[in-house]
């Protein structure tokens, strides 16, 4: 039996991704809905298990998920604040992930707790973009 005391943080923050595939499950874009499930999928059992075959496979469907969020929010959106803030958080994760990748900050932190604070807070931000992205998707 699995007790959510025995999961880790990150893993816990990675279920957020469950309220994009249950937002997207009654709108128009498939693809987009079974890149979401299976990034939930691979990044509840990357985070877990911490397997490099699930790591893989993880970055795999993000690349899927930003390749059809971004083509969504182009085709759908319209211009406001609210799709507007969407880029903004991209980029607040590229500069989070990849620069804290190469300085040792941010998510790469020497200490544990804080790098797993920061990485939450990117399932944090891709979650609500995502969300924002979905809500301007046709209905099936």
């Amino acid at each position: 039996m699995v007790y959510l005391s025995n999961l880790r943080p990150t893993t816990l923050s990675s279920l957020l991704f469950t309220t994009n595939v249950l937002h997207l499950y009654k709108k128009k874009d498939k693809l987009y809905f079974y890149s979401f499930a299976g990034l939930l999928t691979a990044s509840v059992l990357n985070h877990q298990t911490r397997k490099k075959v699930f790591y893989y496979i993880d970055k795999a469907f993000i690349v899927s998920v930003v390749y059809f969020g971004g083509k969504n929010l182009l085709t759908y959106a319209p211009m406001n604040a609210l799709s507007l803030s969407v880029p903004f958080n991209f980029c607040t994760t590229l500069g989070l992930y990849y620069y804290g990748y190469y300085q040792n900050k941010y998510c790469f932190d020497k200490d544990e707790n804080k790098g797993n604070n920061y990485h939450m807070f990117l399932h944090l931000l891709s979650c609500v973009s995502h969300n924002i992205i979905t809500y301007y998707l046709p209905w099936k």
